[in-house]
């Protein structure tokens, strides 16, 4: 079984170096193809953070959930949905590219306020060709394990480890796939994330968290004072403790040095 496979590794090999150049043209033209649309290879994501006039933040949150989950301004998945006591909420959705800033818009409304907006973009063009090359070579190497198997006077034994090793082929080329599909889903819609707050929320969050840490602070200052002053106390009864020992050690040492000397 180890000529057999060892057999099988040449030809493994000898297919990847033959198609190495034919891979190569492959690649450069993706690339072109790439430099000619930068957002084709582009994993986006958006954030805004919008104040709303208070009395609006349900309604308008009701609104994008439904525009997101009706497909309204195309395909969108809500992700995630939270909404707190403190008159905030948040929505975080995977949205077809041009339906951002239709659902941005509708979130805001007329009388809403973008407080703060960040896009950042991960380029997933090298990842993207990484894939696509291991696929390759999982793909020959799998042809050539067929072509292995239908050789004359193969062993049952050699066809046991063939089996095998077609099958953990094959579930790392549906790893692949899926990880392939995950790469295609991030490049071909946008992850919207939408904070909505009213007027005044975020300074009455603030608040409340700042009240929230003074407060723990306030406690580590108190166990802190009193672990000092324990200290305080028990030092000094540690001291007088460890003297006592000293004395009575040392006084029944020279007992027994008295005794031994008038022996």
């Amino acid at each position: 079984m180890r000529i057999a496979i060892f057999s099988l590794s040449l030809l493994v090999m000898t297919a990847c170096s033959s198609g190495e150049s034919s891979y190569r043209g492959g690649a450069d033209a993706r690339a072109a193809g790439t430099r000619a649309d930068p957002s084709a290879m582009l994993a986006y994501e958006h954030y805004l953070r919008i104040e709303l006039p208070n009395g609006q933040l349900d309604a308008r949150v009701a609104e994008a959930q439904a525009a997101c989950e009706t497909a309204r301004f195309g395909s969108c998945h809500l992700l995630n949905f939270w909404r707190d006591e403190e008159n905030v909420a948040e929505l975080r959705m995977r949205i077809a590219p041009a339906g951002v800033e239709p659902l941005i818009a509708l979130a805001n409304g007329e009388d809403g306020k973008v407080l703060r907006r960040e896009t950042k973009a991960e380029d997933l063009a090298q990842a993207v060709q990484d894939n696509q090359r291991q696929e390759a070579l999982l793909a020959s190497y799998a042809e050539n394990m067929k072509a292995l198997g239908k050789r004359p006077g193969i062993t049952v034994t050699d066809l046991i480890a063939l089996a095998r090793e077609q099958a953990d082929v094959e579930q790392k080329r549906e790893a692949l796939a899926q990880e392939t599909a995950q790469q295609n889903r991030r490049i071909e819609t946008h992850l919207l994330t939408l904070h909505l707050a009213g007027e005044g929320a975020s300074e009455d969050s603030f608040t409340r968290r700042f009240a929230e840490m003074w407060e723990r602070f306030s406690r580590g200052v108190v166990v802190v004072i009193e672990t000092v002053l324990y200290a305080f106390i028990l030092l000094p009864l540690c001291f007088a403790a460890c003297a006592l020992w000293r004395w009575a050690w040392a006084r029944l040492f020279r007992r027994k040095a008295a005794d031994v000397r008038t022996r």
